[in-house]
């Protein structure tokens, strides 16, 4: 098989056997499809990485959802890990290929350190849709699944005493990290403004950094103008 035949296989089994049956919100296959156009964007400007491992990787980066909604007692880069190794048996790619392939895989998630310019690549255009107006639809679409609150109205920013949200979002584009503390995780605009710091300060390639830049300055203009709103 050629590594076209390959791909276009290869979307149809994944699609199948795996993002067709997952609920996890945010997760499913419109946002591998999203990931796959941010992975071809990034490839044009980077040349020596090898493409075809990077869309492959794509297809295959979040499989391991599935087996995580089910109990598996991994997190899903380990899964996802595991089921791509089992895949890619059928199609009999060269060493150097599966490596890059299951190295990629395996350290796309954000807490994971890539090793290898296509893992980064897969990092990138996976964190690319966390930010900007998909992530705000992503993040709603998960919170209003699990039933977190969106915001905290006494304090939906969770800002520091005397501090004022333009402080806060200028405090983003410099790196600050400290704005954020350990109840981010507990409301959705948290986590928005979590994401958009450390997601931006982690993009690899110069690519990410540039789309990433534009994705942050609509979260910007979102915050102030949700501001607004809650303040009538």
């Amino acid at each position: 098989m050629t590594n076209q035949q390959i791909l276009v296989d290869l979307k149809k089994v994944v699609y199948k056997n795996y993002y067709s049956k997952l609920t996890v919100p945010g997760h499913g296959w419109d946002h591998i499809e999203r990931v796959y156009k941010l992975a071809d964007q990034i490839l044009k400007t980077e040349p020596r990485a090898n493409k075809f491992a990077v869309q492959v990787a794509v297809l295959l980066h979040d499989i391991g959802r599935l087996s995580e909604e089910r109990g598996s007692g991994r997190k899903h880069a380990q899964n996802s890990f595991f089921e791509s190794k089992k895949l890619l048996k059928k199609y009999q790619l060269n060493l150097k290929q599966e490596y890059l392939i299951l190295q990629a895989v395996a350290q796309h998630s954000d807490s994971s350190p890539a090793e290898t310019l296509e893992g980064k690549i897969l990092q990138d255009a996976d964190k690319l849709d966390c930010l900007g107006a998909i992530g705000i639809i992503r993040s709603l679409s998960h919170w209003a699944v699990v039933g977190k609150e969106m915001f905290d109205p006494k304090n939906p920013f969770n800002l520091k005493k005397g501090q004022t949200l333009e402080q806060a979002i200028q405090s983003l584009q410099v790196g600050f990290k400290n704005t954020i503390d350990k109840r981010a995780k507990k409301y959705m605009i948290e986590c928005l403004l979590k994401f958009n710091n450390n997601f931006i300060t982690m993009m690899h390639t110069k690519k990410a950094r540039k789309l990433a830049k534009r994705r942050h300055n609509f979260l910007k203009k979102f915050l102030l103008e949700f501001r607004r709103d809650i303040d009538l």
